[in-house]
């Protein structure tokens, strides 16, 4: 059976492990020539697992979307690095992306338009003035310097997921033009504020320390208007069964590693 259905996204934030036990490019585990290219030019093999690991799994997940085998899956991207969507001769499309940071993956999936995801862990940086001019737009900026200095660490990586994910749904990076739109740097819903006339859809959740090494936050984020946004279970990863609702806490097997299924779950300031 699939899980993705036609309308709303679909949303999977699952543990990488265990890795792959032996370095490689992926060719064992389907990947295509560019996904093996890129895990080549990785400079560290804890790097090439990782990205051997995540780019697997979501074959794995996008084959169950599509009826397809994981290798058979289409894994294209146009001229800014934007992943292409996958066609169907009637027309219909689903669009992906992808994100890694870790040991954890998080991959949204749509039929409805242009999805974009990211996940990072809530880390020490040192000082983030220098980093968040780079990541957001003056406004933001001036926002985001603005609030209480024990606020800023915590809304800076909440920021900087929302920006990323607004991005990447657009085809487009870091230091792109300002196209007038701002990150709420809030958890929840409607975390990219939209430019005059546009609409904006998507969400932002934290999973605590008691899920993940450290906290994970991460942005799903679509121009124009959603059905849904749907966590979906985790029922690929071994010793995981699927939680009861789409928020809340998870069942796991007994010795199992919790999934990250935390919509709104307070995280460290």
């Amino acid at each position: 059976m699939q899980p993705c259905a036609d309308t709303g996204v679909a949303v999977w934030l699952l543990p990488l492990l265990p890795l792959p036990p032996v370095p490689g490019d992926g060719a064992a585990q389907g990947l295509d020539a560019q996904e093996r290219a890129r895990a080549r030019r990785l400079r560290s093999d804890q790097l090439r697992q990782r990205f051997v690991a995540a780019h697997a799994l979501q074959r794995a997940l996008l084959a169950r979307c599509t009826g397809l085998l994981p290798h058979q899956v289409p894994l294209a991207v146009g001229p800014t690095g934007k992943p292409l969507p996958i066609q169907w001769a009637d027309g219909r499309q689903l669009h992906h992306n992808l994100s890694h940071t870790g040991d954890w993956l998080l991959l949204a999936v749509s039929h409805e338009g242009p999805v974009g995801a990211d996940i990072e862990q809530v880390q020490p940086r040192g000082p983030l003035d220098d980093l968040a001019r780079m990541v957001f737009s003056p406004r933001e900026l001036q926002r985001w310097r603005a609030m209480p200095a024990g606020r800023q660490a915590l809304a800076f990586h909440v920021g900087w997921t929302q920006k990323e994910a607004w991005l990447k749904a657009q085809g487009l990076g870091l230091g792109s033009d300002d196209d007038g739109s701002d990150v709420s740097f809030s958890l929840g819903a409607n975390p990219v504020r939209p430019p005059a006339a546009g609409v904006v859809s998507g969400l932002t959740w934290c999973a605590p320390s008691d899920v993940a090494q450290a906290p994970l936050l991460a942005s799903v984020v679509a121009p124009g208007r959603l059905t849904s946004i749907r966590l979906q279970p985790a029922e690929l990863q071994p010793g995981l069964t699927a939680p009861s609702t789409g928020t809340g806490t998870p069942r796991t097997a007994p010795g199992a590693r919790r999934p990250a299924s935390c919509w709104f779950a307070p995280c460290p300031g």
